[in-house]
């Protein structure tokens, strides 16, 4: 993964000022925003599949999955899925999405922030949103609703947070919620016919500043 794009992944681009983008810099850095860049640094550069990305990551992280209910292998291949999700921790929420979709074997992409389309490695299975509220913005989202539906006519896997962005409270020290689930992700569906697949993901950590977390997800899945 390039340097750069490393030090670019951060909330603060969602701030609506320069000084609100330097407080959440700041904040992002003193509570461990560094130590993570490091350690994804340190995992090397060279993923043979796009599915080997996945792993190495979740693995270098020290992340482990737990399938409280349903199997993952119970994920159909062959016809329209859309797997949602809850967003309670941020970016690791989508290494584990990843993760999920591609032990499942289904041909899957995953509507995210655009900056990670920049990384070579997953840039392919990507499906960009912008939150710039812009014509550039805009064009890029209707390109990718379109790009979404016509994966999932062709039988393909969408993996999405349909709230959009990570949980938060409403009050300092509140419980964090997922903000109202946004309308994308229901007309994909509606228009798409698909089957929904929801996790419900929670987080324990078992040492932050070791990186040791584990996910337990929980999935209604029948099919």
């Amino acid at each position: 993964m390039h340097r750069k794009f490393t030090y670019d992944v951060s909330y603060a681009q969602s701030a609506k000022n320069s000084l609100g983008k330097i407080f959440i810099k700041f904040i992002e850095n003193a509570t461990g925003r560094l130590v993570l860049i490091k350690r994804i640094q340190s995992l090397g550069v060279n993923f043979p599949t796009s599915k080997n990305f996945w792993q190495s990551i979740i693995n270098g992280y020290g992340v482990k999955i737990d399938v409280l209910r349903g199997d993952l292998q119970n994920i159909p291949t062959d016809v329209p899925v859309v797997v949602v999700a809850n967003h309670p921790y941020g970016i690791l929420d989508g290494l584990v999405l990843g993760e999920v979709l591609a032990e499942s074997g289904t041909n899957f992409k995953i509507v995210a922030n655009d900056i990670f389309q920049k990384v070579q490695y997953i840039g392919d299975v990507i499906l960009p949103i912008s939150f710039k509220n812009n014509r550039e913005g805009v064009s890029l989202n209707l390109k990718t609703r379109k790009n979404a539906l016509d994966h999932l006519r062709d039988g393909g896997a969408i993996g999405i947070f349909p709230g959009g962005t990570v949980s938060t409270g409403s009050r300092l020290f509140s419980q964090p919620l997922d903000p109202e689930w946004r309308s994308f992700t229901a007309k994909m569906i509606f228009k798409s016919n698909a089957l929904v697949v929801p996790i419900f993901l929670t987080v324990k950590l078992a040492g932050y500043f070791n990186l040791q977390v584990a996910y337990n997800l929980i999935s209604e899945l029948d099919c």
